[in-house]
């Protein structure tokens, strides 16, 4: 083995490491962008769902415009868990 094929399989190496970094931060990105659209449509039209708020102003200005999120955040909603009351349930809380 001569320094040129070192240097190539360290580079496939280190080729195959950053493509699997890759992926793997976009996945986190992605994970972490449909968390905060679910906070935003939350805080945006947490009025429209009977909590308390402090824009209905603006989430009903905004109501047109926002037809895709309602539909994407009821969707979510029939496969939400809530994890928290399972626990309290357990524990009798």
């Amino acid at each position: 083995m001569n320094f040129d094929e070192v240097i190539k399989i360290l580079k496939q190496i280190f080729s195959g490491i950053k493509e699997g970094v890759k992926e793997k931060s976009i996945d986190h990105i992605e994970t972490e962008l449909k968390d905060l659209e679910g906070a935003f449509g939350m805080i945006l039209f947490a009025s429209l769902m009977g909590f308390p708020s402090f824009s209905p102003f603006i989430s009903i200005s905004l109501l047109p415009y926002s037809e895709k999120e309602i539909i994407t955040m009821l969707s979510r909603s029939k496969f939400f868990d809530d994890f928290a009351a399972f626990w309290f349930d357990l524990a009798d809380i």
